[in-house]
């Protein structure tokens, strides 16, 4: 991973380098972070917010006003912005506004720390002094004016400029600020260094530590230091200056091109690797995710996460001379957490799950309800979110990166597993749905068939096909893979036989008392063998029978067929019990259409 962003970072520190104007320093432009985002919504406004002060006489400055101008692709190196992130001082007096008082945590305390700092020049101090005096001076009047101009819906950067004369005058036009920027920049990364070998590049020299870009390496912890000494830190992962650059600007690349939502709660960074040595084609690919936003048109592109911007499909048309990574962090204010890396993805495995994605939308679209509906990773989701709905948080986002996982790599997933956690969803529905609660029990129920459909079409969980003769429902079965033996369609038929009776019940009694057989959908084996005949019993009594009859014989000779051991979990059974419940008019229906 580290030598994918590394290699990022050095094919777009090269792309910036020829673009940049001869007016802009080189060292300093790789050292900014751009936020600056070309955007067609005029709703999200990207501005910066300038305290203005005046030049007055020996070097002393007074506030003017506070002004508003359009962020633009420049505004970021014309005031040197670089995030530490938290609550930590950038490395100038530039800082995007949040919730929190960002002109007294990010600017005045800038000021205040600069003025001290006995690593300046007197003359140095002494401006930085002056500069905190005039923004103390008219604190309450500078608070007013950033309140006023930043009240409707953006981003904005707060930063200070300065008149003087004639010209007004950015951060990056004073020496103060930019020795200041480059000498905190440089600083904390000269802190742990010592003679070594880059772990990225392999060559030798002065290498530093403690420089990592993510902050899950973290010299706090006694496990990621060499003799648990934060000096020696460089002799655990050696640094060299130039691969520094390259790592930041890599991470940079990644956060503000390849950072995407995958599902609910769960976002991903998505780092691709050269593994063919082709190094002109990588770089096109660089240069094609760099303007993703003009080069490629997201909306008209299929998609398997949640993300209107996703580029997958577009990526997975590419030959396989680059593999993916997926790497999912979960961000706690400055702390960062792996959840999962899913690495070595290549294009024709991503081409793969759009296929299988493909047949599933065009199988299902006829299914009442999903027409226009498009499978996403959000239907698993769905069942591996929380294990228990009334919690506040999830808890089962292992279990759901394990299956990505999984699907991507082309493993196969433990079918009791699966099972027992769709079967979980649809249960909780079923009963809300027969308590009077609000439920979405039919769409739970189908939304897990789906599920059930993809994973079939990519093999990854074992499925048993039988070959059998025609009989009277083949129509509905053929419709759908996965289904094709014949304890499968017993109990999907049982399923809808046992619904015709359910309603037959709420139409007679205004109640349905038959549900308790139904034991919450927990049935074994042996109750779906006694369920047959307890169904036929009481459509007979009800004399009712015709409205089952064919459901009831072709579910009790599949069934026959499926002998002494159904060799299926217990969820699997009702699953597909479920399934025919739910799906009882599709199965009349395609009868008719015969």
């Amino acid at each position: 991973m580290i030598e994918a962003i590394a290699k990022i970072g050095q094919i777009e520190r090269e792309r910036i380098k020829n673009k940049t104007s001869d007016d802009k320093d080189p060292q300093i432009v790789e050292l900014i972070q751009n936020i600056y985002k070309p955007t067609q919504d005029d709703k999200r406004k990207q501005m910066l917010l300038k305290i203005i002060l005046k030049q007055g006489e020996y070097s002393s400055y007074t506030f003017d006003r506070v002004e508003l101008e359009d962020l633009k692709s420049d505004t970021c190196y014309k005031v040197l912005y670089r995030s530490a992130g938290g609550n930590a001082l950038n490395p100038s007096p530039t800082a995007q506004i949040t919730d929190k008082d960002t002109f007294g945590n990010k600017i005045l305390k800038f000021f205040k720390e600069a003025k001290s700092n006995k690593e300046q020049s007197d003359e140095e101090r002494k401006f930085f002094e002056n500069v905190y005096n005039a923004l103390t001076e008219s604190e309450n009047d500078i608070r007013k004016s950033i309140d006023e101009k930043s009240k409707e819906k953006g981003t904005y950067l707060l930063t200070i400029t300065f008149e003087e004369g004639n010209s007004e005058k950015y951060l990056v036009d004073k020496i103060e600020f930019l020795d200041y920027f480059l000498e905190k920049v440089r600083g904390k990364e000269g802190r742990f260094k010592g003679n070594g070998v880059c772990s990225i590049c392999g060559k030798s020299g002065e290498v530093y530590g403690g420089v990592f870009p993510y902050s899950f390496f973290n010299l706090d912890k006694e496990g990621f230091l060499n003799n648990f000494s934060k000096g020696d830190s460089y002799k655990n992962f050696p640094i060299c200056k130039e691969c520094i650059r390259d790592l930041e600007t890599g991470k940079r690349f990644i956060e503000d091109k390849l950072n995407y939502t995958f599902v609910k709660g769960l976002r991903y960074r998505l780092i691709p690797q050269n593994i063919s040595g082709d190094e002109k084609t990588f770089e096109e690919l660089i240069d094609i995710l760099s303007e993703q936003e003009s080069e490629v048109d997201t909306k008209s592109l299929s998609r398997i996460t949640d993300d209107e911007n996703e580029i997958l499909e577009r990526l997975s048309k590419e030959s396989d001379t680059f593999s993916l990574n997926f790497l999912f962090i979960e961000k706690q204010n400055k702390a960062e957490k792996i959840l999962a890396f899913i690495q070595d993805v290549l294009p024709s495995r991503l081409n793969r799950i759009f296929e299988a994605k493909r047949k599933v939308d065009e199988v299902t679209k006829s299914i009442p309800g999903y027409d226009g509906k498009q499978f996403t990773f959000g239907y698993i989701r769905e069942f591996f979110f929380k294990s228990d709905s009334q919690k506040s948080n999830p808890d089962l986002d292992k279990y759901f990166l394990d299956i990505v996982d999984k699907i991507f790599k082309d493993k196969k997933i433990d079918k009791v597993f699966l099972f027992d956690y769709l079967m979980k969803g649809i249960r909780e529905e079923f009963l809300k749905e027969h308590s009077e609660e609000k439920s979405f029990y039919y769409f739970k129920t189908v939304d897990a068939f789906i599920v059930y459909l993809f994973l079939k079409e990519l093999n990854i969980i074992d499925v048993k096909e039988v070959k059998m003769e025609e009989r009277k429902f083949d129509v509905f079965f053929k419709r759908f893979e996965g289904v094709n033996d014949p304890v499968k369609k017993g109990l999907i038929l049982l399923g809808a036989a046992t619904e015709t009776l359910l309603e037959i019940q709420e139409d007679l009694r205004g109640s349905k008392p038959f549900l308790k057989y139904l034991k919450s959908l927990k049935m074994t084996e042996k109750d779906f063998k006694e369920l047959l005949t307890k169904v036929q019993a009481k459509l007979e009594e009800y004399d009712a029978l015709p409205r089952a009859k064919d459901f009831l014989e072709e579910a009790s000779y599949y069934l026959l067929m499926g002998g002494d051991n159904f060799k299926m979990s217990v969820p699997e059974m009702n699953f597909f019990f479920t399934l025919g419940m739910n799906l009882k008019r599709e199965i009349l229906k395609s009868i008719k259409e015969a």
